[in-house]
């Protein structure tokens, strides 16, 4: 039933798409992400459907596609009618999908060799071999191949990457914003370090404000970072951002950035990036 009613709101975005009064409403973009989204998380369905007959833990993960889907199917009817709500429950879902460290193990097939190989990378790149101290490895691949999840992987393995004093994970927008990145990376630091309140609860709003703060909260740490989901074409934007990443590099930083453009992740590495292959039907058998 999941996998029907996910390939039924797969259907109706991509009318939505291709609809010219959805397309003046400029969601467009917004509604091919989604699609991705839902795209990526079809291959899951039939294997946490066969897991529920040993464990119940992916009930969870499965009523949730669930809900977005439904949530999806009804924001395109709104869309296409009209109704001033769909802005609303595009808004909802939009933030529904974004993405995190957390990861469903369980549902994940054919991805340790990978994880095995970034973790490798990551640990033979030391300090002293870079000048700015950073290392910044993109995973690229076609929409779907399951860079996220292998980004999700590596975040999370505390056994084989140890010596990080913080790990912070952000979800890049569509439209580049280094005040977003800063605040985020600040927030998520000084939660860990548990600051008081004052540090952490707004957002800071120049950058040369943003750039102490991180210098002060990352002064002697090492940290992994991942930017995930980065589609950012221009290169003096992505240019400022690997800029951004050296200054804070001097503290001893891994970056891990996940994208769809070869392209980008050419311009943004420090090392070889690394392609994602969409697995075999076979693979993790």
């Amino acid at each position: 039933m999941a996998q029907v009613i996910v390939q039924m709101a797969c259907a109706k975005l991509r009318s939505a798409i291709g609809d010219e009064a959805v397309a003046r409403s400029n969601f467009t973009a917004d509604l091919r992400d989604m699609l991705e989204a839902l795209e990526d998380i079809l291959p899951l369905l039939d294997r946490a459907g066969m897991l529920l007959f040993w464990d119940e833990a992916p009930l969870f993960w499965l009523q949730g596609a669930l809900d977005t889907a439904y949530q999806t199917i009804d924001m395109v009817d709104e869309l296409q009618d009209s109704r001033p709500q769909a802005a609303a429950t595009l808004e909802k879902i939009i933030k529904q999908r974004k993405t995190g460290p957390v990861f469903e193990e369980a549902l994940v097939l054919g991805r340790g060799s990978d994880k095995e190989r970034i973790i490798a990378a990551l640990l033979s790149t030391e300090p002293n071999m870079t000048e700015e101290h950073i290392t910044i490895l993109p995973i690229f691949g076609l929409v779907g191949s399951g860079k996220t999840t292998l980004a999700q992987m590596v975040f999370n393995d505390t056994h084989s990457l140890q010596g990080y004093d913080f790990r912070v994970w952000i979800h890049v927008s569509p439209q580049l914003d280094f005040h977003a990145i800063g605040n985020s990376i600040i927030s998520q630091v000084s939660a860990r370090v548990q600051e008081e309140t004052n540090h952490s609860s707004s957002d800071m709003e120049g950058m040369q404000s943003i750039m102490k703060r991180l210098h002060e909260l990352l002064n002697g740490k090492k940290a992994l970072l991942v930017l995930d989901d980065l589609w950012e074409e221009d290169p003096i934007q992505l240019q400022l951002l690997k800029s951004m990443l050296t200054f804070l590099g001097d503290k001893l930083m891994d970056v891990v950035v996940t994208t769809c453009n070869q392209a980008v992740a050419r311009k943004i590495c420090t090392v070889e990036p690394y392609r994602v292959n969409l697995l075999s039907d076979d693979a993790g058998k």
